[in-house]
């Protein structure tokens, strides 16, 4: 009988542990924003350009990097693995050739000395950038 109560006793700890654990992230949910915005090279269409957006903090329960491809008309959309959208938050924001299309400056490659930014939130307007 005593073995008994003290498996229930130990059992009943371990569950309510695990429901701890279970509880929402302690970071905060992640809330994916539709982003959607235009990319342009000395005022034309910069065709298949890959845009990155780089969290300028990095939280260790999202992926590093969310990434989109302008078409035809230098428009893109951003998807974070497979979410539409990426995260809200503060980000630096990269730009490189995909095809030869577009003669791609190299400066703009890497998103943390590229010179442009962005703040994604619910209520962002459409970005649009335009590389010299």
């Amino acid at each position: 009988m005593k073995n008994k109560l003290l498996f229930l006793g130990a059992l009943t700890c371990c569950l309510l542990m695990a429901a701890g654990c279970a509880k929402s992230n302690p970071l905060g949910e992640i809330k994916y924003v539709p982003v959607e915005g235009v990319v342009t090279q000395n005022g034309e269409p910069a065709v298949n350009v890959k845009v990155t957006f780089r969290p300028k903090i990095v939280r260790p329960d999202m992926l590093d990097e969310s990434i989109g491809t302008t078409d035809a008309e230098g428009k893109f959309s951003i998807k974070t693995g497979e979410e539409n959208g990426c995260p809200e938050g503060d980000y630096f924001v990269g730009f490189s050739q995909f095809d030869g299309t577009t003669e791609m400056l190299t400066q703009y490659c890497r998103p943390m000395s590229s010179g442009f930014s962005i703040v994604v939130s619910a209520d962002m307007e459409t970005p649009a950038f335009d590389l010299k």
